[in-house]
């Protein structure tokens, strides 16, 4: 099945679900589950609001160069969470809850004016043992740059930054998951880091993918 085929049938089940109930149907049949389902896009759920009532959940991708602005003296890094709190408040004013990646690797996705550009925050790139990779059109899906998964600083920053948004966003109901995904460009092609939402950072795993 093509992507476009899976496109309509999905839109189709959505419209289905979302259709008026029976008479004498009790309203509380017709109400999304939390945690499970279809999950839009914030676009779609803003665009298609029929739809939007059949789902619980809206998905986001989120850059972490967003979020961590600089690197303080010490080694600590300094936060600015103002644009996350605003995809999680714009996502729950639709009743919805947030599945977020936080990703660093997009094919052919500009960011700061480069196509493919990681979003790494700079005080780690600036790093001089800080080395990324670029192949130029992976997969026919356009420039793409790969974070130095051998810089220490990067790792260590990365389990650092999970663990300050499990710190801060742990009991929050506008977010329901977390995906933790990192591209590599060798193998394992992909790896997944796994923490406990309330464990500190020294407890996060990295789990390769078979």
């Amino acid at each position: 099945m093509d992507i476009a085929m899976l496109k309509t049938a999905a839109v189709a089940a959505l419209a289905l679900a979302a259709a008026p109930a029976p008479a004498g149907a009790r309203s509380a049949d017709r109400a999304p589950e939390p945690l499970k389902g279809l999950v839009l896009w914030p676009d779609c759920a803003k665009s298609r609001p029929e739809l939007s009532k059949a789902v619980s959940l809206e998905f986001s991708y989120f850059l972490p160069c967003d979020a961590a602005v600089a690197e303080l003296p010490g080694g600590a890094v300094k936060y600015d969470w103002r644009k996350f709190d605003a995809l999680l408040a714009d996502i729950a004013s639709r009743g919805h809850q947030a599945v977020v990646r936080f990703r660093y690797a997009y094919p052919g996705e500009e960011l700061g004016g480069v196509k493919g550009a990681t979003a790494v925050p700079g005080f780690v790139k600036k790093r001089r043992d800080y080395r990324e990779t670029f192949a130029a059109n992976p997969g026919g899906d356009g420039p793409t740059w790969y974070p130095d998964w051998s810089c220490k600083a990067l790792e260590d920053f990365t389990l650092a930054f999970y663990a300050e948004v499990a710190r801060r966003y742990d009991a929050d109901p506008r977010m329901a998951f977390i995906e933790m995904v990192a591209l590599m460009t060798l193998p394992p092609p992909m790896s997944i880091f796994t923490i406990p939402l309330t464990a500190p950072s020294s407890m996060a795993t990295m789990v390769p993918l078979s």
